[in-house]
């Protein structure tokens, strides 16, 4: 047996730790943007799929002998591609959604070993079942699943710490040569006979699963995998895209499987009936109200969400199990379902809809699903634990929402009073379900149960998916794409002075603008006149004729510093904040400023024209794309900085805008800043309390000579910081830990 585990084991950990390490090279190519790691989900859910089709195909139409042999000279083959270290990447046309280019490199640089390492588990587990017949092989299928939560847990803290993406390929490679040494290994130990024969009697006399038992595997996975994926997409999305953030996620979802299939006893329905219902409130409140969450309440709510999901999922994926000659043909339907469910989340739901419901959608067909099988089952204990569940779920609200606990009590009872008829709804179901007002509660199955499980249930749906599809009050305009979702809205107020319009990207303000003929020239949310920003812009002691260069539009505020021969150049990663930012705001066009606008990540378009050496220096250079709640950490390593400097101008000034709720990026910049021998300001400015469209915020800005911070509307507001009692961390392409910048 002990072939057989090591394979399963070593495949399954050299199949997840290449999933990070591929999302690395990847990610600072193509913005930083969370969408890179879900085409990344949907690549390996893919190529899952395609390894479990030749697993099943290998073990179906092949003798002993020659599925060993094929194997192995496919596993050799497979060094052609090793290691996997994609070279230098051009992300081609920044209009364009770049999934496909994604896609393609993954395949050219890692698709035959991946392919091969997916077909580990199934294929060995089948050579298993046939060298030891009265023996389950599911226990392996849990084994390969310690795997891959090893090669997750390692990555973030260990290897990702202390080796450079390089030395990480080149001992995945490594890696990858001692498990063909180990396949070989198990094809010596394992009887030379053919594959049918060697099974066992009862397995043989077992009929084929249906087309309705696939059905209902290919289902349970996809929305396994789909509630994976769109939790994966929230977290990066609401935090930073890093790895840790990746991983995560899948480390849950693989712990639901070593669960469910490593215990018999691993899966409670009741327990998770009423639980499911107390998570999709959890995770969609927190999608809706995650701005006032914080890092723990965001990233424990999800993942326990996803926790929930995933046993229930997995769960009835275990007790619908076929006998072990159908292994094969099991895992590759599980693993149809789950490509199925990421390109859900990845490709189609983006096609079809403007705006982000992914985790309304994929909660409710939980719900729809986990009801059908209440109502199939007769199961009333569940039944009764759905409408406890549901009473939880409606008191946990508040309890997310009230932030340090700040007169709990009062929100509590205002929550409860705004929801009345919901409660009463809910308490009538449960009553009306199990309950009989002259013979006290039923005890069986009653035709008024099945009423009332299917009413709670599509009240759910209702509620959920009904909320998601239906736009927000004064909506003016969404898009998605691959950089996520942009929302344009009016503030809605009877005063015309106070009436302005905004752009969110997610639940994050990027821009407002006041629309009185007073007022539209004012800079507003983090670009107030006492801001860093304002400061460093200021009109009082600035020459004429700036040439000024912004890493991020937003609606354009900064173009209202602009003065009569100033240039100024914006670049912007996502088309449709172009888009959105001429089309519904007046900052660019009011301009005093020459404004041009490119399109693409701002720091390959900075690295392509230092080395064409076609544009001039910039006499200041603002980096504004942290203040979403999103850290693009690829902006802020040392080759980033290093381009940034090469471009700027010897007086000239580097801006950051480093307001973040969940992050504090100043001793990254302080770290750059010590060992580039600058001087730093660090300007925090706080709004007056009526001032609405005023935000607080914080900027760094940074120059070569004290001098040139050395200005009244600077030191008015700040001290200037020598380089030499700087002190901070230093990120680089290969190195950048999220854990010392956090809150």
């Amino acid at each position: 047996m002990l072939p057989f585990a090591v394979a399963i084991f070593l495949g399954a950990f050299l199949l997840f730790l290449v999933q990070p390490i591929m999302g690395r090279y990847l990610l600072p190519e193509f913005g930083g943007s969370p969408s890179v790691w879900t085409t990344c989900l949907l690549f390996f859910q893919t190529a899952l799929l395609v390894g479990y089709a030749y697993a099943h195909v290998l073990t179906k139409y092949l003798a002993a002998r020659h599925q060993v042999a094929v194997h192995l000279g496919l596993l050799m083959g497979a060094f052609l591609w090793l290691p996997p270290m994609p070279d230098a990447i051009d992300p081609g046309d920044a209009s364009t959604s770049p999934i496909g280019q994604v896609l393609r490199l993954l395949i050219t640089h890692v698709g035959l070993p991946f392919v091969l390492l997916a077909a580990t588990g199934p294929l060995v587990q089948r050579w298993f079942s046939d060298t030891f017949p009265h023996r389950s092989p599911y226990r392996l299928y849990a084994l390969s699943n310690v795997g891959s939560l090893l090669a997750l847990v390692a990555y973030p803290f260990v290897i990702e710490t202390t080796l450079t993406r390089a030395h990480q390929a080149w001992g995945w490679a490594i890696g990858f040569v001692g498990f063909t040494v180990v396949c070989f290994w198990c094809g010596r130990t394992r009887r030379a006979t053919g594959g049918v024969a060697e099974v066992a009697p009862v397995a043989e006399a077992t009929p084929p699963p249906t087309i309705r038992q696939m059905a209902h595997w290919l289902v349970w996975a996809g929305l396994a995998t789909g509630l994976l994926a769109a939790t994966t997409e929230t977290l990066t999305l609401d935090i930073a895209a890093v790895p840790f953030l990746w991983l995560a996620p899948i480390t849950v979802y693989l712990l639901t499987f070593v669960v469910t299939f490593g215990r018999a006893h691993g899966y409670r329905p009741v327990l998770l009936a009423g639980a499911m219902l107390v998570a999709a409130a959890v995770s969609l409140d927190l999608r809706v109200f995650g701005t006032r969450a914080s890092f723990g309440q965001l990233l424990g709510g999800h993942l326990t969400a996803l926790a929930v999901a995933g046993l229930i999922c997995h769960g009835e994926l275990f007790r619908s199990r076929p006998q072990p000659r159908y292994l094969t043909l099991f895992y590759l339907t599980i693993s149809a379902g789950g490509a199925l469910g990421t390109l859900i989340v990845a490709v189609l739901s983006p096609y079809w809809f403007d705006h982000n419901i992914d985790l309304p959608l994929l909660w409710s067909a939980l719900i729809l699903c986990v009801g059908r099988e209440i109502l199939r089952t007769r199961d009333r204990q569940r039944a009764v634990a759905w409408g406890i569940g549901q009473l939880l779920a409606l008191a946990m609200v508040p309890l997310l929402r009230t932030g340090a606990f700040d007169h709990l009590g009062q929100h509590v009872l205002t929550w409860f009073v705004a929801q009345r008829w919901k409660l009463g709804l809910v308490v009538v179901v449960i009553i009306f379900a199990v309950g009989d007002h002259r013979h006290g509660w039923v005890r069986t199955w009653q035709r008024r149960t099945s009423w009332g499980v299917a009413v709670l249930g599509l009240w759910l749906i209702f509620h959920y998916l009904g909320s998601a599809l239906q736009p927000a009050p004064d909506t003016v305009a969404v898009r998605r794409g691959f950089h996520g979702t942009v929302t344009v809205t009016d503030y809605p107020t009877t005063d015309p002075r106070a009436h302005a319009r905004f752009m969110a990207h997610g639940n994050t303000t990027h821009g407002i603008q006041l629309t009185h003929a007073d007022f539209v020239d004012y800079p507003t949310s983090y670009y107030h006149p006492d801001s860093g920003i304002g400061r460093a812009l200021s009109r009082s002691n600035q020459n004429v004729g700036r040439n000024i260069c912004v890493v991020g539009l937003g609606v354009g505020t900064i173009a209202s510093y602009g003065m009569p021969g100033d240039r100024i150049r914006f670049y912007e990663i996502d088309p449709h904040v172009v888009e959105l930012a001429e089309r519904h705001f007046q900052f660019l066009a009011r301009s005093q400023a020459e404004i041009e606008i490119v399109v693409g990540d701002g720091r390959q378009l900075i690295e392509r024209e230092n080395r064409a050496r076609s544009s001039p220096r910039f006499d200041i250079l603002v980096l504004d794309a942290f203040s979403s709640d999103a850290v693009p950490m690829h902006l802020l390593t040392t080759e980033a900085f290093e381009s940034y400097l090469d471009r700027l101008a010897p007086a000239g000034v580097l801006v950051f805008n480093i307001s973040n709720r969940l992050v504090d990026l100043r001793p990254v910049l302080e770290g750059h800043a010590r060992a580039h021998d600058m001087f730093l300001a660090h300007i925090i400015h706080y709004p007056a309390s009526d001032d609405w469209w005023d935000f607080a915020s914080q900027w760094i800005i940074l120059a070569r000579e004290r001098g040139t911070l050395d200005v009244d509307a600077i030191t008015r507001a700040t001290g200037i910081a020598s380089p030499e009692t700087l002190h901070g961390p230093r990120w680089t392409d290969d190195f950048a830990s999220l854990w010392s910048v956090l809150r």
